[in-house]
């Protein structure tokens, strides 16, 4: 598992000596990057340029790239030593010039997929796929590619030992990103262990 020193970024790289760090009240941290980790908004994925930050179990997203996404600017005020959002300090904005009355339309009817089952996947296990992702009993999935499902408790995330891929486990019946439960059977993304081989074969 690999593991990666985070540096507090917020726009621009800065570079302090170790004094002015203490000064500031930063502090070294242990963090994760979690490429394959989907990130949604009102149900669309993001695509990030950054991949999300691991730390102590809750996951980090990069600044700017969120405040790109929510229509702000991100800025260093080099006089105050700050981060802000929105618009530069000292600017002005324009009153805005009313515009005629528009009707919304309603949007469409979100037609949710449906979990399918596949009895006849293969013959070392059943599948189940749903939106397109195909999800397999863990257990059986591990025995077949001779791996081990592992828990780190400081994160609480799964993960593939060998591997630097974790994964969360959603309710009973629920299909999220990365496995659920199903009957008395939790499944996962079957391209967890794809992956997870192709890693350790390296």
């Amino acid at each position: 598992m690999k593991k990666y020193l985070i540096g507090a970024v917020a726009g621009a790289a800065l570079m302090f000596s170790a004094q002015i760090f203490a000064e500031d009240g930063l502090e070294k941290i242990e963090a994760y990057l979690r490429p394959g980790l989907p990130i949604k908004l009102d149900g669309q994925k993001l695509q990030l340029e950054n991949p999300p930050v691991m730390v102590d179990g809750s996951t980090y997203l990069p600044l700017r790239e969120m405040a790109g996404i929510f229509g702000k600017d991100v800025h260093w005020n080099e006089a105050e030593q700050t981060v802000e959002l929105g618009k530069r300090a000292g600017t002005v904005t324009p009153a805005a010039t009313p515009g005629p009355t528009v009707t919304p339309t309603p949007p469409p009817i979100e037609q949710k997929p449906e979990l399918k089952q596949l009895p006849n996947y293969s013959e070392a296990y059943e599948a189940l796929e749903f939106d397109g992702i195909i999800y397999v009993p863990g257990d059986k999935a591990a025995k077949h590619f001779n791996l081990e499902i592992g828990y780190d408790p400081s994160n609480g995330y799964n993960f593939i030992k060998g591997t630097n891929i974790f994964f969360l486990v959603g309710g009973a019946s629920k299909p999220g990103d990365d496995g659920f439960r199903y009957g008395d059977v939790t499944y996962l993304r079957e391209s967890f262990f794809t992956r997870a081989k192709t890693e350790l074969n390296k």
